[in-house]
């Protein structure tokens, strides 16, 4: 389902994190809001607890460079390419422990998971390949041609298809994951792609094409080039939030940002600021909590974007203020009473009790006036007295 976005929300960067050298892809765990970095010259994974932004651990992996990342929620299992050493590491989120390697030559670069059949996809660039990987034994089940140099690939798992971004034919390849068969070859309308994201809720792919300066979108259902986005200078890489059906392309040149697209109307609203060198192919995206992750090769640290909404401030208005009126400063007086009668209390009243016209309510006020009353007769009483006292 879709959520509608606020019109005055915009994304900010809540936070840097620190990790190991030249960052490159960032995926996450949206069950256990875990983010997982592969440091393409730091020979390990970095995780960064999603609630606190702070690296938990560092994974040394085997073989050089790590590169692609894949993550299966379900399993807790992440998958990370090493990719001049032709390996594939898997790793058990639950421990951050390698379990096993398994080999695949010809570069593999890219990777991703379904994790309703428990497949892992990987390019093997150098061959030209898609390697399918059984996740319950960690064997390839098949390969797959693809186009020419593939170095990303996406998974929709609503669909079971998987998209192959071909470098140097610029196209992309879908694959029936029922068949494992290429069904259809897309041309990107553009140079150099490097990256693929996908919206399963919408069907729609999305493709940056770096050398044209470009995001294409193509729709699942026909497989056609519906149109390409002018963007910035290099997009390299991509994430996609398919509850906000927002697109967000990291910006590798010229001013190194992330670009935020709305889906609904496939414009560029936003242009975020990040860190230097946003080069990895993948944008980590958690949409449980609406939070993305770019990793910053040229700085070693991963941008941590959210959502905000500002908080409207109140501006005070000129109010008519009445003039206070007078009021009568209560003073302590002692009330004689007469003996017949019965005793009466009297509430004092504060001011700031006092109505607008400054005066007791009527009740308090016939009250002293009884009282008045009687002190004006024990004066009259008392000169009496003294009037006719003999001398």
């Amino acid at each position: 389902m879709l959520e509608i976005r606020p019109a005055n929300a915009a994304y900010m960067v809540i936070a840097t994190v620190p990790v190991a050298r030249s960052p490159n892809e960032v995926r996450v765990n949206s069950i256990t809001n875990t983010v997982y970095v592969s440091n393409w010259n730091g020979g390990s994974v970095s995780v960064i607890n999603g609630t606190t932004n702070t690296v938990t651990a560092t994974i040394p992996v085997q073989g050089r460079p790590p590169n692609g990342l894949g993550v299966n929620e379900t399993t807790n299992t992440i998958y990370v390419a090493s990719t001049n050493d032709d390996i594939l590491n898997v790793i058990s989120g639950a421990t951050n422990t390698i379990t096993t390697t398994i080999s695949l030559t010809g570069n593999p670069w890219a990777v991703d998971v379904n994790p309703i059949t428990n497949t892992v996809y990987v390019t093997r660039s150098n061959f030209n390949l898609v390697s399918v990987i059984d996740g319950v034994t960690n064997t390839v089940t098949t390969t797959i041609p693809v186009g020419i140099y593939p170095t990303a690939l996406v998974v929709n798992p609503t669909t079971n298809t998987i998209y192959v971004a071909n470098r140097y034919d610029s196209t992309i390849s879908v694959i029936d994951g029922a068949t494992n068969t290429v069904t259809a070859t897309v041309p990107v309308g553009g140079a150099f792609p490097l990256a693929v994201g996908v919206n399963p809720t919408t069907n729609t792919i999305y493709v940056p094409n770096y050398l044209s300066n470009t995001l294409s979108v193509i729709d699942g259902t026909t497989n056609t080039l519906t149109m390409t986005i002018p963007v910035g200078l290099f997009p390299h890489g991509i994430g996609v939030n398919p509850i906000t059906n927002t697109i967000f392309v990291n910006i590798q040149s010229g001013n190194p940002s992330v670009s935020v697209i709305d889906g609904a109307t496939n414009t560029v609203i936003e242009s975020i600021p990040v860190g230097l060198s946003p080069n990895g192919s993948t944008i980590g995206v958690n949409p449980m909590t609406n939070t993305i992750y770019v990793a910053n090769s040229g700085s070693d640290t991963v941008s941590v974007l959210r959502d905000i909404i500002p908080t409207d401030t109140p501006t005070p208005t000129a109010t008519n203020t009445a003039s206070p009126t007078p009021s009568l400063t209560p003073t302590t007086t002692l009330v004689p009473t007469i003996i017949d009668q019965p005793r009466e209390t009297v509430t004092p009243i504060a001011i700031s009790q006092l109505p607008s016209t400054g005066y007791p309510p009527s009740n308090q006020r016939d009250d002293s006036l009884r009282i008045v009353v009687a002190v004006g007769l024990m004066i009259l009483a008392i000169g009496i007295y003294y009037r006719r006292k003999p001398r």
